[in-house]
């Protein structure tokens, strides 16, 4: 059953209303990558999801207007980078520049050439199982190939995106602001 749930324009809710209240909902942030040719692709994503254990499947939504979409749908594999909480800058850098996304970190290549950071609290790469355009934004579905946790950052805090700011989550605690450089 795939049909459109349309709404009453006098029923609509306000999308700053509806941003600011899931705002609330703190979600993981992770750098998704791929390569497009000789030229990697990526971005930020805050909608990582486990969708299934057998099959191994992880989902992420992408908004329609992204620039980094059509690459990342014509990938042959995509590697998701988990942020750690020290990686709140880069988060910010990659969100404003393309040209220099992959310069201020170090990155290694997957023998699928998809951008690895070195960094990461964990990989996962796969490739593609299928999308769907859902309203404004596209749900992509990653066969999982191979993840990986990163043994250098045990210790490490995730990063995380609350009430319109990057976050720190203190053991045990409420989200704090993550504040850098």
């Amino acid at each position: 059953m795939n049909q459109a749930i349309e709404t009453d324009p006098q029923d609509r809710i306000d999308s700053r209303a509806f941003r600011k209240v899931l705002g609330n909902v703190p979600t993981s942030v992770s750098i998704v990558t791929a390569q497009d040719g000789r030229e990697p692709v990526g971005m930020i994503v805050g909608s990582l999801v486990s969708i299934s254990l057998d099959p191994p499947l992880v989902g992420l939504f992408v908004d329609n207007r992204s620039r980094t979409l059509p690459a990342l749908l014509n990938s042959r594999e995509i590697c998701v980078n988990v942020l750690p909480a020290e990686h709140a800058q880069l988060c910010r850098d990659f969100g404003v520049r393309r040209q220099t996304r992959f310069a201020s970190s170090e990155w290694q290549r997957e023998a699928d050439g998809a951008p690895r950071l070195a960094g990461a609290l964990a990989w996962i790469s796969g490739r593609i199982e299928r999308s769907l355009e859902i309203g404004d934004h596209h749900l992509i579905v990653i066969a999982t190939e191979a993840l990986e946790e990163n043994p250098a950052c045990t210790a490490s805090e995730p990063l995380i995106f609350f009430r319109g700011d990057f976050a720190l989550r203190p053991r045990g605690g409420t989200p704090v602001p993550a504040r850098t450089g």
